[in-house]
């Protein structure tokens, strides 16, 4: 974690590793989008630890699904910006990517996982898909599979 980016969270000890691995994917991943766009992403993570049952660090570190990679390009007006974006988010205040899974820039080619998907929002720059979970947890927060084996 760089200097000013360090400060920042010295100053809000309560936003563990979840709360900066979560903004760090909102910078990397939505860094120039509109507000509703880097809460939008933020939501998808937030949805893929749901569904996955794993928490937000385990969740970004998987392979080939966020950048998660350490900012180099430290833009101090716009890390704040996602910074708010992930608090409101984490504040329950909307779900603007519609329960959205999954993710991709529109500058880019459409990924091949889309085609399984449901584009449920269009923000900015990126399209937000959902896709249809073969395995929901239930309110013991076992899967279907899980729940058969017992």
């Amino acid at each position: 974690m760089g200097g000013l980016e360090s400060k920042i969270f010295l100053q809000h000890p309560e936003m563990g590793e979840g709360f900066r691995a979560l903004v760090r994917v909102v910078y990397n991943e939505a860094r120039g989008e509109e507000f509703l766009g880097k809460m939008a992403v933020a939501e998808v993570v937030m949805n893929r630890a749901y569904w996955s049952l794993k928490d937000v660090p385990k969740v970004v570190k998987e392979p080939n699904q966020f950048a998660n990679e350490p900012i180099v390009d430290f833009n101090i007006r716009e890390y704040l910006t996602c910074f708010y974006a992930v608090k409101c988010v984490l504040d329950e205040v909307s779900d603007y990517s519609n329960r959205a899974t999954h993710f991709y820039n529109d500058t880019q080619t459409e990924p091949r996982w889309a085609l399984d998907g449901i584009v449920v929002a269009e923000i900015g720059n990126h399209t937000f898909v959902k896709i249809p979970q073969k395995l929901a947890p239930n309110s013991q927060g076992l899967t279907e599979e899980e729940e058969g084996e017992e």
